[in-house]
């Protein structure tokens, strides 16, 4: 990844619709982490419902550390 290489930070964010952790149903999410070293600052389900519980806002980064906090809005 270019930026990467060249030490600029990553922001990645978008709408994906993924039961995390189960590994095999969000095996994109995980390959982007591995293969491009990003981690997801997400980590719970951004929709809950009586049924299902699914991870669908992502935000991912190759500098997590710049974060001060990151997280969900109960509403």
């Amino acid at each position: 990844m270019w930026a990467s290489t060249f030490r600029e930070h990553v922001v990645v964010t978008g709408d994906l619709n993924l039961k995390k952790p189960e590994r095999k149903k969000c095996k994109l999410l995980l390959d982007l982490e591995d293969i491009y070293n990003l981690t997801c600052l997400i980590d719970c389900p951004t929709r809950v419902t009586e049924t299902s519980a699914i991870l669908i806002e992502v935000i991912l980064t190759n500098r997590p550390d710049v974060f001060s906090s990151s997280g969900i809005i109960n509403a």
